[in-house]
């Protein structure tokens, strides 16, 4: 009975442990990007290397690239590559680091074709094939498809159709779709990295697969998306911001207030943007990139932090971006002529 209590207390602890670690996994990380936007590279070492420590989380590939530009910057060759290696490992492919949008990415690219590290190239491919042997195959296609559907409802030869007719075609295939998509996720759990990769050739804050999907799924079918989701960010499966980008789309499309003069708009994690004309009669803003209003600052730091994500000056520095001048946006209709 004693042996019984102690391998359930042993089995609760790490469990505990796991949690706990997810959390300091994300807060580390978040910190370490900080320095690194403000070139405080001896701290944001720290940072990495306390994130990368913790035992039960295996970190994104986007965030040890990020640790392999910020150990170029202090010319510390040897553990950049040990970071680039470890890149690999969770699916980072060099080649496409040039065109990412992470900050330092084409650095490591530069550094990566060198002559000289011929051997590191080799190995950083042999890695990446032996970690796409590790993904699940069959889910892999199976998302394929769905995202092909799904791209395919909405752009292309679709796109000569009538509006009415584009609607219903899409209508119909997001619904196909939400089904199957549930499906995968009762069966294999939400499709995150681990079981079709992490697929971020443009950076941490790209979006393609199911990540693209679920922008385009009303609150109802979100919310039963929800608890698999949730569940992969919590295991560092899934990034955060996919379903913060997904929800504040969903609130984005709906609006707060419509009369016959305006609509109202407003997000709540505060990571889309856009031209400044497009929610603002403000000329100052016309033609910069912005975040699309938010709400009240306190709702959207609160938002976030529940979410793990970063805060919201440092986002705003990293997809140069301002923050809008009002809390809600306001969207003009269009007078028609007579």
């Amino acid at each position: 009975m004693k042996t019984i209590i102690t391998f359930f207390s042993f089995v609760l602890y790490k469990v505990s442990v796991s949690q706990v670690q997810f959390i300091q996994y994300y807060a580390d990380i978040n910190l370490a990007q900080h320095y690194f936007i403000y070139e405080q590279y001896h701290k944001a070492d720290s940072c990495f290397k306390m994130a990368f420590s913790l035992d039960s989380v295996r970190g994104f590939n986007q965030d040890y690239l990020l640790a392999a530009a910020n150990e170029l910057k202090l010319r510390d060759t040897a553990l950049a590559k040990t970071y680039l290696y470890a890149c690999a490992i969770r699916g980072g492919k060099y080649k496409t680091f040039k065109n990412s949008n992470t900050f330092g990415a084409d650095g490591v690219f530069n550094f990566i074709m060198f002559k000289q590290n011929k051997a590191l190239r080799k190995k950083l491919n042999r890695t990446f094939k032996q970690y796409k042997k590790s993904l699940n195959k069959k889910v892999c296609r199976k998302i394929h498809r769905l995202y092909v559907r799904d791209q395919t409802s909405r752009v292309g030869p679709v796109n000569i159709l009538p509006s009415k007719m584009q609607d219903n075609i899409i209508e119909r295939r997001d619904r196909k779709n939400i089904k199957a998509l549930l499906l995968i996720c009762k069966q294999y759990g939400w499709p995150g990295y681990n079981l079709i990769g992490e697929r971020k050739p443009n950076g941490k804050y790209s979006i393609r697969d199911a990540d693209l999907m679920i922008r385009h799924y009303e609150m109802d079918k979100l919310k039963e998306l929800e608890p698999f989701i949730m569940k992969e960010i919590k295991k560092v499966n899934e990034y955060p911001y996919v379903w913060a980008s997904a929800m504040d789309y969903c609130f984005i499309k709906t609006p707060l207030y419509m009369d016959s003069v305006k609509f109202e708009f407003k997000q709540k994690y505060g990571t889309l943007y856009s031209f400044g004309s497009m929610f603002s009669r403000d000329t100052t803003i016309a033609n910069k990139n912005m975040i699309i209003p938010f709400g009240k600052m306190e709702e959207l730091i609160k938002a976030r932090n529940e979410l793990f994500l970063e805060p919201i000056d440092d986002f705003c520095k990293i997809r140069k971006a301002a923050l809008p001048k009002e809390e809600i946006g306001t969207m003009y209709r269009k007078h028609k002529k007579r």
